[in-house]
């Protein structure tokens, strides 16, 4: 299954959005608690019974807290019925509170585009197309020149002279030289398609990953509503799994021939090109756990961008860099490379004497 960039975007956008709700809890728990120790043995407001405004009804949270009796020894309902002109005020002063929780969350999506903006922006269906034309030019320049090409069409007879000699040896060799650029040419759509892979099948394991982390707080932010802000412990409700990247990117590295004679291995470099453009969006399998517990929604937020720094981005970031440098080695041991591609430069070129036939004086 392809990586779908607007379900990405979606998938922040709601852990952007639960993530403020659940802070915006958090923070009314936390000023009720801090408040009623504050008051310490003077008269305190007995209840707090503020509901909470998210968009969905599942995640509305009727805060039923109690304070103490007031110190002056009144009964605990002639306490409420004392304080209940000023109940409205705690009930705003709440919602105020939850409002700031939500606010602590804004932008957090955008943040996670970032981190994994190099992850992203490949797109599958562009680099397939242009991995099916690279493979169209290998194809083509490999069958450009055929061998002995020269036999039979090729009369020098009344070309004499040292450009003679020197146009016989580069036709020569032409057929040897073109197959250098085309054993060249299959081990870079090799490694090319290969690195496409691993990207394109890290992306398959960034909307796995995230999809968890909604659905798991999801699951806190119904155990907030059920328990009317009292939820027992969130601590491990959040184990969501990521994907093991290195090893994928091991994986993929081991089809791909690096050997000290990589002209016997061009067909393998050709079937490696091919096995990699397979892979091309194939979901991988989500096996290592994530390295965070979470307790609050700075945790979890935490927890999140570092997962997907670590073991997302950095992970394959690495893998590429590993790549290289295994590709580097093995166009290094392709013959031909490099000054002997072309044919011997004459200094001024055609008008050079040793290029010039006799009747052309």
């Amino acid at each position: 299954m392809a990586f779908d960039l607007g379900e990405f975007y979606s998938l922040c956008s709601k852990i952007e959005y639960k993530l403020g709700i659940l802070r915006g809890n958090e923070l009314v728990r936390e000023w009720w608690q801090a408040w009623q120790v504050e008051l310490g043995n003077t008269p305190r407001y007995g209840y707090l019974t503020y509901v909470s405004t998210p968009a969905e009804w599942e995640y509305m949270v009727q805060f039923l807290y109690h304070g103490m009796p007031s110190a002056d020894g009144a009964d605990y309902d002639d306490a409420i019925a004392n304080e209940r002109a000023a109940h409205a005020q705690v009930d705003a002063a709440a919602a105020e509170v939850w409002a700031n929780g939500r606010a602590w969350a804004s932008s957090l999506s955008e943040y996670l585009n970032q981190i994994c903006a190099s992850l992203i922006r490949p797109d599958k269906d562009s680099l397939t197309e242009l991995t099916e034309e690279l493979k169209s030019l290998r194809d083509n320049l490999n069958r450009s020149v055929p061998p002995n090409w020269a036999e039979g069409g090729l009369d020098l007879a009344d070309w004499v002279g040292g450009s003679s000699d020197a146009f016989g040896s580069f036709a020569t060799q032409l057929h040897d030289q073109v197959q250098t650029y085309a054993d060249y040419v299959k081990h870079a759509i090799a490694w090319w398609a290969s690195a496409c892979a691993l990207v394109l099948e890290t992306q398959t394991g960034l909307n796995s990953f995230l999809k968890e982390v909604d659905d798991n707080l999801h699951k806190q932010l119904v155990a907030w509503a059920e328990t009317q802000g009292n939820p027992q412990s969130t601590t491990g409700e959040i184990n969501p799994l990521v994907a093991d990247i290195v090893k994928l990117g091991d994986e993929i590295i081991d089809f791909i021939p690096v050997v000290s004679d990589v002209r016997d291995k061009a067909v393998d470099a050709i079937e490696a090109a091919d096995a990699a453009l397979n892979l091309f969006g194939v979901d991988v399998e989500l096996t290592l756990p994530a390295k965070f517990t979470v307790q609050t929604a700075e945790e979890i937020w935490t927890g999140l961008t570092t997962t997907l720094h670590e073991d997302y981005r950095v992970k394959c970031d690495e893998k590429l860099a590993d790549m290289a440098e295994q590709s580097t080695a093995a166009v290094a041991d392709i013959d031909g490379l490099g000054e002997s591609f072309y044919p011997v430069k004459v200094g001024d070129g055609a008008r050079a004497p040793e290029w010039t036939h006799p009747l052309e004086s």
